[in-house]
């Protein structure tokens, strides 16, 4: 590739990220592309990134957005195989924090793709942003607008709230009592399984949030049919621990007797769900 062509893929880089398409960001790398952040190891996401690590990244970012981050190339100067470009970016959070950023990027290029990118950055403003500890208001708040989801029956905020290594407890001795832990066991062995026995979306309507410091009390009421026609209307506190604008912990308090009495015990293929 000749020079303008490589300005133009390393620009493509931020218009396909401006355009929420992590796919077509991820498709301008080469597959052992390292993406190394300015600042000092262990705050934030300073140091070096794999590529399968930067997606992950990036698709968190776009999920803690409200309308993606909006990124605009300022300038590019590009030699051999080195493309530097300044750029802008500025979006806002679910939590309503702004996120108003200058970088300086600096590419290599190798066989048609960007095999390393440094980036510098204001590490303050994006550590404020991205991982300050949350003000227990804005804890409070993410719930509010998760739970104003669900007493429509959408349940998809309220999971993107939380952290991949969430951990749910549900008291009591039932077979459904026990912690899930992280979010892939979670939608598996509790979600899933629950989803299936419903006739059709639950409802759950909060009625009281109460928090302090990284922990936030909500009290609930759901409202479900089974598809064999029993009703589960249960009622629930659940205790919330937030870390970095995330629920990373839920202990769950509900009538484990009409867990018992209503639901079927989750099967997985012959077998109850393991403890």
């Amino acid at each position: 590739m000749n020079i303008e062509q490589n300005k133009h893929l390393a620009n493509e880089f931020y218009r396909r990220f401006s355009a929420s398409d992590i796919p077509g960001v991820l498709a301008t790398m080469t597959d052992d592309a390292a993406f190394w952040i300015a600042g000092k190891p262990g705050r934030g996401l300073a140091g070096t990134l794999t590529k399968d690590r930067i997606g992950k990244v990036f698709n968190d970012m776009l999920g803690q957005l409200k309308h993606g981050l909006k990124m605009t190339v300022k300038s590019t100067i590009a030699e051999g195989d080195k493309v530097a470009l300044e750029v802008a970016s500025c979006g806002e959070l679910r939590n309503g924090r702004i996120y108003d950023q200058e970088y300086h990027a600096l590419m290599v290029l190798r066989d048609g793709k960007i095999a390393a990118i440094h980036e510098y950055l204001e590490t303050l403003h994006a550590n404020e942003v991205w991982f300050a500890r949350f003000p227990t208001a804005q804890n409070k708040q993410l719930l509010e607008h998760a739970f104003a989801e669900t007493a429509k029956g959408n349940g998809r905020t309220f999971l993107d709230a939380m952290a991949d290594d969430v951990s749910w407890t549900i008291i009591g001795s039932t077979p459904w009592s026990k912690t899930y832990r992280g979010k892939q066991q979670l939608v598996a062995e509790l979600l899933q399984p629950l989803r299936a026995q419903f006739a059709g979306n639950t409802t759950i309507v909060a009625n009281r949030f109460i928090g302090e410091d990284d922990y936030v009390v909500v009290e609930a009421r759901g409202q479900a049919a089974t598809k064999t026609g029993r009703q589960y209307r249960n009622s629930y506190c659940w205790v919330f621990r937030f870390m970095d604008g995330k629920i990373i912990e839920i202990m769950e308090y509900a009538d484990t007797a009409l867990i018992d009495s209503v639901l079927d015990a989750p099967n997985f293929g012959g077998k109850e769900n393991p403890r």
